[in-house]
């Protein structure tokens, strides 16, 4: 990232606006220390930096700000001011991208000037889910593609410490190692770069999806004389997010996908999640139920759990699933 905001420096001089994000002031020392090695080499004592109000100014006009922001309060201080340039590091500290977002609105420079956005952060934090959404998976690495939420064309440009030549690259993989002992799956994201992962899950460490997934079924199997047995699975949630599983169990025959399962196969053919769009760790509780309330009362919470039975009952009786991924589990 500092080598971004030198080229942007550079570039535009007078007209260049940088803010660079983490969401605490102690997170961004190590930054600060090597902006002071970059720019110190490359301006000398003509660049200056405030160490009180974390500025740096260059002989060119360019102005480069290390700032802090991690709850809305924070954002006061950056509220009606431009910048050309935002650097948001450890963007996956932020469970919600709110307050990312509304950075956005300071985004602004002179005309036929481009403004941009940089993000960086690591599989398997807080914000994993968001960032794999918005940016992951939306197409090839190094491939711009077009983004809902900011209305803009991105770039994903995934690296791990592989890339890295000025590091000792088997010692730091012995200490993503060790420091992951019990999280298989966060020593997988770490070490390949891979945000595919299901971090936390109970089976993490022995489902794979190249060996358990299977392709949507677009209908129920057809009994053949043997039945498939279905059944409701229900993880409760109200402030938290609940889920609601569909399960086939296979009598030992071929699927509608002209699979064989094996008998007592289980199948995931669909599901409903309650949590709030975007966010996998709020719950919808309020908004199934009382409207202006923020929580669902004791009596509305057999009305949620039917009201969900209900809604897959109905959606189990028709021919056709809506699930994008079947999840085989063999047994």
């Amino acid at each position: 990232m500092t080598l971004i905001a030198l080229k942007h420096i550079e570039q535009y001089g007078d007209k260049a606006r940088i803010l660079y994000i983490r969401q605490s002031y102690k997170g961004l020392s190590d930054f600060e220390c090597l902006t002071r090695d970059v720019f110190g080499l490359a301006y000398g004592t003509a660049a200056r930096y405030n160490g009180t109000e974390h500025v740096w100014r260059f002989p060119n006009g360019a102005y480069f700000e290390l700032g802090q922001l991690e709850t809305a309060a924070d954002y006061q201080k950056y509220q009606g001011r431009s910048f050309t340039l935002l650097l948001i590091d450890e963007a996956g500290h932020y469970a919600d991208p709110a307050l990312l977002d509304r950075l956005r609105s300071n985004l602004r420079g002179p005309k036929n000037m481009p403004i941009r956005e940089v993000k960086a952060a690591n599989p398997g934090d807080p914000g994993h889910h968001w960032l794999a959404q918005r940016y992951v998976f939306k197409g090839k690495p190094w491939t711009p593609f077009y983004e809902e939420k900011s209305k803009r064309q991105w770039v994903y440009a995934p690296s791990t410490f592989v890339d890295n030549p000025f590091i000792d690259r088997n010692e730091y993989r012995s200490q993503l190692e060790a420091s992951c002992p019990t999280d298989p799956e966060l020593l997988r994201a770490w070490l390949e770069g891979d945000w595919a992962i299901a971090r936390g899950a109970f089976f993490s460490s022995v489902i794979s999806e190249s060996r358990n997934a299977v392709d949507p079924w677009l209908e129920r199997p057809k009994n053949r004389g043997d039945q498939w047995e279905y059944y409701l699975c229900h993880d409760y949630g109200v402030s938290a997010p609940s889920v609601t599983y569909v399960i086939a169990k296979s009598p030992g025959i071929i699927g509608p996908d002209e699979r064989y399962y094996p008998r007592g196969s289980l199948v995931l053919i669909d599901e409903l999640a309650t949590n709030e769009p975007g966010s996998m760790t709020k719950g919808m509780a309020g908004s199934f139920f009382n409207g202006s309330s923020n929580e669902a009362s004791d009596g509305d919470l057999p009305v949620m759990l039917c009201s969900v039975l209900l809604r897959i009952f109905c959606h189990l009786s028709t021919k056709r699933l809506r699930s994008a991924r079947s999840f085989g589990c063999w047994v």
